[in-house]
């Protein structure tokens, strides 16, 4: 196949410099884009969501971290991967985990849409969608009892930052995902 994937590259390209923000322009590839695409598919999630999530874990890098470490070198909570996954956020989807998730970028992401799809799956309390991404970062454990039972994450600052981060980054990635299926 030619290097510009029957137009695809051009497409990715102008779609990246007219909606992207400059970190999307720095750091998505092709390449990344359509493995969040197979990831956000295989877990029931949009594009847009796997690829905010990526952007708050590690700016849309793929092989280093914002410190410049390799991403599969264990960070100071033993985190890996481009979507920096720690063993115990991996362990919550057991034999749903795919294999690679700790030495493969794809199946790192897989595993992070994985994991993004089952907070969205959790019992009473239910996380809502406007709140998965700061379950995600945050914590899921249930808290308190009765009418003010709720999950780990509520109250946390870091995590509500974080859901804020991922909707400004979901709203400007769906733009790129909407053009990368359009053309416009």
């Amino acid at each position: 196949m030619n290097p510009n994937r029957g137009g695809l590259q051009d497409r990715f390209e102008m779609c990246v410099k007219e909606y992207g923000d400059q970190n999307a322009r720095d750091y998505l590839t092709l390449e990344g884009y359509l493995s969040a695409q197979k990831a956000a598919s295989d877990a029931g999630i949009s594009t847009a969501e796997e690829l905010a999530l990526w952007e708050n874990e590690n700016s849309l890098r793929s092989d280093t971290t914002l410190s410049g470490s390799s991403v599969w070198t264990p960070g100071p909570r033993q985190e890996l991967g481009p979507m920096q996954i720690r063993p115990i956020a991996a362990a919550t989807l057991g034999s749903r985990l795919p294999a690679g998730w700790n030495t493969n970028a794809l199946a790192n992401m897989i595993a992070a849409g994985r994991i993004y799809a089952w907070i969205l799956s959790l019992p009473e309390p239910t996380v809502p969608r406007s709140e998965a991404a700061a379950a995600y970062n945050g914590g899921t454990r249930v808290r308190g009892t009765g009418d003010n039972r709720h999950r780990r994450y509520k109250g946390i600052r870091s995590a509500t930052a974080y859901q804020k981060s991922f909707d400004q980054h979901r709203e400007m990635l769906d733009k790129v995902d909407q053009c990368m299926k359009t053309g416009r």
